[in-house]
């Protein structure tokens, strides 16, 4: 078998050739480069590697336990209305994914940097999923942790070549986990530069003639005006007004069934997903070449749990995630929780977004304080502690996943434990002095009765200094529209 180095090369040049036939997607990928780059440039930890087509970085340590997790998720687990199969085959076709050798180009969810991301996974030493499962898109959700962490390639281009699987977690608890983390991710799409799509952490898929690249957003709508050329057509295209990455509003056409037009034809206010798509054939085929939005209703209420307000979980989640991305902070958010709070209510005072009803049982929660933070701390990503808001980063997750789980820790101790190493990070406490391995300790022993060891402890806050330095501030301009 070929090294998979050998095989990024050839996947990434062949990927570059075929986007040579687009010129708007081939000067937004170049920029993309650009900016990956000085991002990059560095960063401690980190090994970086300059190709053609691309550029290509790890982790350079096991000992960090960091870019270990991914969180493989069928789309339908999160949003409960469609399935990855129905997206893609509704809008995109699936093609053949041969190239010189199978593979599975699977999505999922990168706990370091935050973003979904396209992992390409070649068999070794695990069947994952093989290509004909892929083919017909039987996916279910399930978290990874790989073996050797520092020999997990990842591209400009949003691909992951993880190597080899140490261990697959379908626990409920870690699997809502991951969920809780994958919707806080998905954020409203760009409409002023649609083809500007990188920065939107697109579901790649490669075959021998063709490269599709698929983004998926959550946001809110109100339906402006549908028309259908003929009534049997399943999809209808319709405009819609849609909350964009600018937290504007826009006006757009987009594609949806007749079954989702029903849905949300009575509606003033929807939560939708938006999908966009960009197909790029090779030379031969340009005229094939194309773009579409598609539109897909969904309930948050689904995710999380019954009796969670809807719409407003999805709008907080947009409206903290902005903020996040803007704060000058690792952690912690500029905006207070009183500011939080008018922003959310402001989210609805723009037409068409001002029919919103404000009955609503779960509406209430805004009228106080205590209730924006129960919203907020709902969300599972983020904690409130004297109006100040936390976003407890998923790579934090993932250094407490890595260090304490030997320790006898569930799910629900290691959110908590999550909560104490992000302070620790906001208060700086990450110097890798003695004393802040002495902290560690005596921390989660008072806290939490846990007797760390000296060398793990060494070793957590060793890798909360490559979280606090490199790996929160590259995902966090990895993933921002603002940047």
């Amino acid at each position: 078998m070929a090294d998979v180095g050998e095989e990024t090369i050839s996947l990434e040049r062949h990927l570059g050739g075929i986007l040579e036939n687009s010129k708007t997607l081939m000067k937004s990928y170049r920029n993309h480069l650009l900016r990956i780059y000085g991002l990059l440039k560095g960063g401690r930890g980190l090994k970086i590697e300059e190709g053609d087509y691309c550029i290509r970085f790890n982790i350079v340590s096991n000992v960090w336990g960091l870019n270990r997790f991914f969180f493989l998720y069928e789309i339908g687990d999160v949003t409960r209305r469609m399935l990855w199969r129905s997206l893609l085959r509704s809008s995109m076709g699936l093609g053949r994914f041969l190239l010189h050798k199978r593979a599975s180009f699977l999505p999922s969810y990168s706990f370091s940097f935050d973003r979904p991301v396209t992992f390409v996974y070649w068999g070794e030493k695990q069947p994952l999923l093989n290509p004909d499962k892929l083919r017909r898109m039987e996916l279910e959700s399930f978290v990874v942790s790989l073996e050797n962490p520092s020999r997990v390639i990842c591209s400009s281009a949003n691909i992951v070549w993880p190597k080899a699987i140490n261990k697959v977690y379908k626990d409920q608890k870690i699997v809502d986990l991951a969920k809780d983390y994958l919707f806080n991710a998905l954020f409203p799409p760009k409409m002023a530069n649609m083809t500007d799509v990188w920065s939107e952490a697109p579901f790649v898929i490669i075959s021998d003639d063709s490269v599709e690249l698929f983004t998926i957003h959550k946001t809110i709508c109100s339906l402006d005006y549908f028309y259908a050329r003929r009534k049997e057509e399943d999809y209808v295209q319709a405009f819609v007004n849609v909350l964009d990455s600018d937290l504007s509003i826009k006006r757009v056409k987009c594609y949806i069934s007749r079954e989702s037009l029903e849905e949300i034809k009575g509606k003033p206010v929807a939560e939708v997903i938006i999908s966009k798509r960009f197909k790029v054939h090779k030379l031969r085929h340009p005229e094939l070449s194309s773009y579409s939005l598609s539109l897909h209703p969904f309930e948050s209420t689904k995710v999380f749990e019954e009796g969670i307000p809807s719409i407003l979980t999805t709008v907080a989640s947009i409206i903290l995630r902005s903020l996040y991305f803007r704060s000058s902070g690792v952690v912690a958010l500029d905006a207070r929780l009183p500011e939080i709070r008018d922003l959310i209510i402001g989210a609805f005072a723009r037409r068409p977004f001002d029919n919103y009803s404000w009955k609503t049982l779960g509406s209430q929660l805004l009228k106080t304080l205590e209730g924006t933070q129960l919203l907020l701390e709902l969300l599972g990503v983020y904690r409130v502690q004297d109006d100040k808001v936390m976003f407890i980063h998923p790579s934090i997750v993932e250094c407490a996943l890595s260090f304490l789980s030997d320790y006898g820790l569930s799910y629900e101790e290691i959110r908590d434990a999550s909560m104490l190493l992000a302070e620790m990070i906001d208060r700086g406490q990450t110097s890798q002095r003695m004393s802040d391995v002495f902290n560690v300790q005596e921390m989660f022993k008072e806290k939490m009765g846990l007797n760390i060891s000296f060398k793990d402890a060494r070793e957590l806050v060793g890798s909360l200094h490559v979280i606090r330095s490199t790996i929160i501030p590259l995902s966090k301009r990895l993933n921002s529209p603002y940047f």
